[in-house]
């Protein structure tokens, strides 16, 4: 028979506080993983004793009570934790999990073997714990248990992943402040490293002009993101680069290579750009932003004609949007990440490139396309035509009260970009056609809007909008008020048509407000500009015209006025100051009889006439 579980442990004094944790969460944990009553107990006479004491130096019997399995699980996680081990370990293997050490102390090294077990988690179906010294593995939610083959299988995939993660390599380059090395880790080449392969940058602290920069990763692409990093961020050169599958155009056949090499040199030449072949990435450095850019769709170009099966380029991938639901897909990153290839998707240029035999780019396609067709039945856009036509979607004064009850109705999410003139519909299939009806039902009503305002006049429409005017003046006092309330109905009308006007040819707003409006994904990019279909503004000649007329409309309203007065019987006599706020008349008349005020001008450029009638 073997020996039975003690049923108490000795514990160092001073260790006694990692047992019990902060606020006793370790000490809880433990008697919940393990299902054994855990029993500290108190200093001798239940009060503190002085330091230095005997009894500061004696170990303190830590007391367990329940069933000799759940006394032993207790003792050995108690044991473990005072020789500096993780409590979390021993709960998790309590509740069933897969614990497996690892060892690792550099903070780095966990980090990337938590972004190389993701593709794990997703093919085998189970859930990963990064501990201090283990890694715990679960069972996915509804997947099978850890045991048998399964267990065997995710065993082999966590070890291989633990020998890859004991290789890594730590490179360090010194960077000059003034070249602001925070802005490493945005840079496209280092990011599609970083996807690719894991590759980790790390900064230190400053020190006295230069900020030590850190590269971690595997051996091949951690060298080429520092080589990356020295020629862009020491050296000030402008740098890009595309993705290739490791060693893929050094395997080059010999007299494809040569011809390879010579077309680098001729371009090379002419752009005055450097070509590097690394093992994980081709980049180019050179003084010129332009002729390093140029150099890049060159290159690219070249890659897919010496290896037309090796290399694919879309230009259409997608918007952002589906591009960046691409980055995240868990079962795509899984296909990426395999060594035989390489992967780069841009969220902002909506593009992806794929570097592989076919057995690698297949099923990455198929699956681009899988996500692709859901995408179509969950997501709806449409570009506007204008600003205002944005701004009409969004409700009075721009404050989304219409796009919260379309959305409402729906049930699908309604966004309107007025800075970028999109509008998107987000959901399940059956309310994205719901709101797709919607966004185009109230566009219809707008176009219905403006085509019947061009069929009416601007005298019509303020005519319509003005009210009566309720007074007790006489006769001819209501006349001239109703005529002047008839005036500012009508500059009010034609106010909101030069508004309507002015959104139709206006660019969106830009700045920060715009960028934060966008919400984003890669790098903040600012908005896009509006093509070239907007409308030219009027022509001083037409401007002119424009007023002429109003100034006709003004004189024929004055008519209208005097011919009422003259119903009214009234005589001429001396009015109080009237303002006239109509752009033809344009100043007071103060005292002054009111045939005077309502005397025609004589026919002139202006249709103005001064106070004493002269121009």
């Amino acid at each position: 028979m073997g020996e039975d579980p003690p049923t108490s442990v000795e514990v160092p004094r001073a260790d006694v506080g990692r047992i019990i944790g902060p606020n006793g969460s370790t000490l809880r944990r433990l008697m919940q993983a393990t299902g054994c009553k855990i029993d500290i107990p108190r200093r001798s006479g239940g009060r503190r004793q002085d330091a230095g004491s005997d009894d500061d130096e004696a170990p303190v019997a830590v007391q367990l009570q329940g069933g000799p399995e759940q006394r032993s699980k207790a003792a050995t996680a108690i044991r473990d934790i005072v020789d500096g081990g993780d409590y979390e370990d021993h709960a998790a293997r309590a509740d069933g999990a897969m614990v497996i050490d690892h060892n690792f102390e550099d903070y780095e090294r966990r980090s990337w073997l938590t972004w190389k077990l993701v593709s794990a988690e997703h093919t085998l179906g189970i859930r990963v714990d990064m501990g201090r010294k283990a890694v715990r593995v679960w069972k996915a939610a509804t997947g099978p248990a850890l045991t048998g083959a399964k267990a065997t299988a995710v065993r082999e995939a966590i070890e291989i992943a633990l020998a890859e993660a004991k290789e890594l390599v730590e490179l360090n380059i010194d960077v000059p402040i003034a070249n602001e090395p925070e802005n490493i880790i945005y840079d496209p080449a280092i990011r599609a490293l970083t996807e690719q392969h894991g590759v980790i940058v790390r900064m230190q602290e400053a020190e006295e002009e230069s900020r030590p920069v850190r590269v971690w990763g595997p051996a091949e692409p951690a060298r080429d993101a520092a080589m990356l990093v020295e020629a862009r961020w020491v050296k000030g050169k402008s740098t890009t680069g595309l993705l290739q599958a490791p060693g893929q155009v050094q395997a080059m056949p010999e007299a494809m290579a040569n011809d390879f090499a010579g077309d680098l040199r001729s371009f090379e030449a002419e752009l005055s750009v450097k070509v590097h072949m690394g093992h994980t990435i081709l980049w180019i450095s050179g003084s010129n932003a332009e002729a390093v850019a140029a150099s890049k769709e060159t290159l690219r170009e070249m890659l897919q004609f010496y290896l037309p099966n090796g290399f694919s380029y879309n230009r259409e991938l997608g918007p952002s949007d589906f591009v960046d639901l691409l980055r995240q897909d868990p079962a795509l990153r899984s296909l990426a990440i395999r060594p035989e290839g390489a992967m780069t998707l841009e969220s902002r240029e909506g593009t992806g490139w794929l570097c592989g035999d076919e057995s690698y780019r297949k099923p990455i396609e198929k699956r681009i396309e899988a996500l692709r067709k859901r995408w179509a039945q969950e997501h709806w856009e449409m570009d506007l035509d204008n600003y205002g036509v944005a701004m009409w979607l969004l409700g009075p004064g721009g404050t989304g009260g219409w796009v919260q009850r379309m959305q409402a109705e729906c049930g699908a999410t309604i966004r309107v970009e007025p800075n970028s003139l999109k509008v998107k519909v987000e959901g399940k299939e059956r309310n994205v056609e719901e709101g797709k009806r919607l966004v185009l039902d109230a566009l219809e009503k707008l176009e219905q809007k403006r085509k019947a305002e061009e069929d009416i006049s601007v005298r019509e429409v303020a005519a319509k909008r003005s009210k009566a005017v309720l007074t007790e003046h006489p006769p001819h006092m209501q006349a001239v008020l109703e005529s002047l309330r008839m005036l500012e109905a009508r500059e009010t009308e034609m106010k909101r048509r030069a508004r309507m006007r002015e959104w139709e040819m206006q660019e969106p707003p830009r700045g920060a407000a715009a960028v934060a409006a966008q919400g984003g994904q890669d790098a903040p990019a600012g908005p896009e500009a509006i093509g070239s279909g907007a409308e030219a503004p009027p022509s001083q000649e037409e401007q002119g015209r424009l007023g002429d007329d109003a100034k006709r409309d003004d004189w024929d309203m004055l008519r209208g006025l005097r011919s009422k007065v003259s119903e009214a019987s009234f005589k001429p006599q001396i009015v109080p100051a009237v303002e006239n706020r109509s752009a033809g008349i344009g100043r007071s008349a103060v005292g002054v009889p009111l045939d005077a005020v309502l005397q025609e001008p004589n026919d002139g450029p202006d249709g103005v006439a001064d106070d004493d009638g002269s121009r």
